[in-house]
């Protein structure tokens, strides 16, 4: 029993390990689409970045809590009432985020990129989550 155990723990670890190896090459190859597609300078890049992740970890923290919320909504068992105030949460968190990107992609990136290299920086975005899904979609 104890063999199996271990067995599973190695093989659950490696799991882990592999998807985080992942993650990490996707958010590589993100930096460097960006990068390339917004033309940073050196100096650009020192501030950037910073600012960015900032943005990513914001924007990632209000995703959990709407995908917490919609897995939550899921069971329609819960009343009216409650079914009610979760659409309203929702809506609240949809608007918190873009309230978020509102306030970088005017105000935060704006002071260490130009409006074009800002305006680039969301069509890069949108072009490499398209990548990504064409990719994931042809490993199929």
């Amino acid at each position: 029993m104890k063999i199996i155990s271990s067995i599973l723990i190695v093989f659950f670890s490696l799991l882990a390990a592999q998807a985080q190896d992942k993650s990490t090459k996707i958010e590589a190859a993100k930096v460097a689409f960006l990068k390339e597609k917004i033309q940073l300078t050196e100096n650009q890049e020192m501030l950037f970045w910073p600012i960015y992740n900032d943005y990513l970890d914001k924007k990632q923290e209000i995703r959990k809590q709407i995908k917490s919320l919609k897995t939550e909504t899921g069971a329609l068992s819960a009343t009216d009432e409650q079914l009610k105030l979760d659409l309203q949460k929702l809506f609240d968190l949809r608007q918190q985020e873009l309230m978020l990107e509102k306030e970088y992609f005017t105000l935060k990136f704006i002071k260490v990129i130009s409006l074009r290299q800002v305006v680039e920086l969301q069509k890069a975005e949108k072009q490499f989550t398209l990548m990504l899904i064409k990719k994931l979609e042809d490993a199929k």
